[in-house]
């Protein structure tokens, strides 16, 4: 593995830790205040883009960063909706 290799898959790397703790704290809370739905859906979007470049380049650390990043997105948007206050409930009378 040559160096630039490295700098990719260390990059991959990185990028994927920092979603971990907003996963997590969602999930231990409950509660999605703060967050902007919004910017998940952008962020996944580009993703998208990230992963066909990944694809038809080939670049393996971009596609796998892609790959991964648009689950966790598709993660947090999924406790966005289950979690989110503002959008009224049914049950309630």
């Amino acid at each position: 593995m040559d160096n630039l290799s490295i700098i990719g898959w260390t990059a991959t790397a990185l990028s994927l830790i920092y979603r971990l703790p907003q996963i997590y704290k969602t999930l231990k809370v409950k509660r999605t205040e703060g967050l902007s739905c919004f910017s998940y859906v952008i962020q996944t979007l580009s993703y998208i883009f990230y992963i066909l470049y990944g694809y038809l380049h080939p670049d393996y650390p971009i596609l796998a960063m892609g790959i991964i990043a648009i689950i966790q997105n598709f993660i947090i948007l999924f406790l966005y909706f289950l979690y989110n206050k503002s959008i009224p409930d049914s049950t309630e009378n």
